[in-house]
């Protein structure tokens, strides 16, 4: 990798990525085609945007390993299912080295992600408004009592919960509040 962070050629890129997605459709017949995550890869890198500005900086190599995590995942790079994010790369003292490309799943991928495994009926998640009424039970038999304000403001949010429900009646319960929100 360069020191000097200089743009990439989108459409080589493209071109690269579609030969490279298309040998990966053949060998292991992912859940998502190459094809759909290489048309969101497309507008990416090809867009007019900040974000797409900053991904183009990001060294070429990154982009293909956080684009080949997404085939592996079998998640689309939409913004919802992951995204495609570029970071900057720094020395201990803080110099900048350059800008590396990473796949991160969002909140919808997870939920695919978990759902996919075939060992649970259900899982989601809520925020918990201010004017929400909320209750939090721990403990061997974990429960969440909420019961949104449905007239006038909520306020903001001040906490969020995940709930888990397993094939066989198992149930987990994962908790947040303002505090790890912030986090």
């Amino acid at each position: 990798m360069s020191d000097e962070p200089n743009e990439i050629n989108a459409q080589g890129m493209m071109h690269e990525l579609q030969k490279e997605l298309a040998l990966l459709d053949e060998l292991a017949a992912p859940l998502t085609t190459g094809a759909e995550i290489l048309r969101h890869v497309k507008v990416l890198l090809t867009g007019n945007g900040k974000a797409a500005k900053a991904l183009r900086q990001c060294w070429p190599q990154t982009i293909r390993e956080a684009v080949f995590r997404c085939a592996a995942l079998g998640l689309v790079p939409d913004g919802q299912m992951c995204a495609i994010i570029p970071r900057q790369v720094k020395k201990r003292d803080g110099t900048v080295l350059g800008s590396a490309a990473h796949c991160e799943a969002g909140y919808r991928g997870l939920v695919w992600l978990v759902m996919g495994t075939g060992h649970y009926k259900d899982c989601y998640s809520q925020p918990g408004y201010q004017a929400d009424e909320f209750r939090v039970e721990l403990g061997t038999e974990p429960r969440i009592i909420h019961i949104p304000q449905t007239q006038g403001p909520r306020g903001p949010v001040v906490n969020a919960y995940a709930v888990v429900h397993t094939l066989t009646g198992g149930l987990d319960v994962e908790y947040s509040d303002a505090e790890d929100l912030a986090d």
